[in-house]
């Protein structure tokens, strides 16, 4: 992880800093990967298919979802260098067309409400906030006007 991160950020980070960071944020981030796997099983074994669309990088977050063991559950990882960023509406027309669906097919589970919900409601796609502190749903975004909010990926089964 030391070398891709060195490689990636163009940075000399020793592995004793990197093991500091995921001492600190490692817990956190295990406890969200194992109850987001149930989850990502509930919506496959419910005959979703799913995408991940990110404004990082494509190859970035291809690594990033596989280092949490997620890649197994995604069809395809999209990037901003591929299709474009979101919000605009040209990058979530690209992603439709690349997956070859209709708005009407897909819901854009966001935590971002700038970015994600807004994006998605330009193109008149359903959307789902994930609000895990109670913060992302105060940030302001006029473009984002319906959407469900959610604190957990575990009440995505509620919902579907």
């Amino acid at each position: 992880m030391t070398d891709f991160v060195n490689k990636e950020l163009d940075t000399d980070f020793q592995v004793e800093f990197m093991e500091e960071i995921i001492e600190v944020i490692g817990s956190k981030f295990c406890r969200e990967a194992l109850v987001t796997k149930e989850t990502l099983e509930y919506l496959i074994n419910k005959g979703y298919n799913l995408y991940v669309f990110s404004n990082f990088y494509s190859r970035i977050q291809k690594e990033r979802i596989k280092n949490l063991s997620l890649d197994k559950y995604f069809i395809r990882v999209f990037g901003s260098d591929e299709i474009g960023a979101k919000p605009f509406k040209e990058a979530f027309d690209n992603l439709l067309k690349e997956i070859g669906a209709t708005k009407d097919e897909c819901i854009m589970i966001g935590d971002d409400k700038r970015t994600d919900i807004s994006g998605a409601n330009r193109v008149g796609m359903k959307a789902i906030l994930l609000d895990i502190d109670g913060t992302r749903d105060l940030k302001q975004a006029e473009d984002a006007k319906d959407y469900i909010v959610i604190k957990d990926l575990k009440e995505l089964e509620n919902i579907f």
